[in-house]
């Protein structure tokens, strides 16, 4: 009876259990976590870059500022997109490992 329950008991567990746990990480985890931090830091990174040309050219056509916004030197003359790519770089960097194909890119 005691065996029959104990077998009753792993088998509800095993169902229980999502598929391959135990078994180890997946291999692939850490390369998909890169992958993600690199897409949210893109992201961040054209948004930023974005919105500071959109300033500038919304100065130009106000007249208060005369120049090519679609250069970012001169558009960011503060320095806020090399600041956010700093960044970016250093979280990229902070969760990728430096053998991950995902900085190769």
């Amino acid at each position: 009876m005691i065996a029959r329950m104990t077998l009753v008991a792993l088998v509800l567990i095993s169902l229980l259990l999502p598929a391959g746990a135990g078994a180890g990480s997946d291999p692939l985890d850490s390369s998909r976590r890169c992958r993600a931090a690199a897409a949210k830091q893109a992201a961040k990174l054209a948004r930023v870059a974005f919105r500071t040309v959109d300033r500038c050219h919304a100065r130009r056509d106000k007249g208060k500022l005369a120049g090519d916004c679609n250069d970012l030197g001169f558009a960011d003359p503060k320095g806020r997109v090399g600041r956010v790519a700093g960044k970016a770089t250093a979280a990229i960097e902070k969760l990728c490992a430096p053998d991950d194909p995902v900085r190769a890119l």
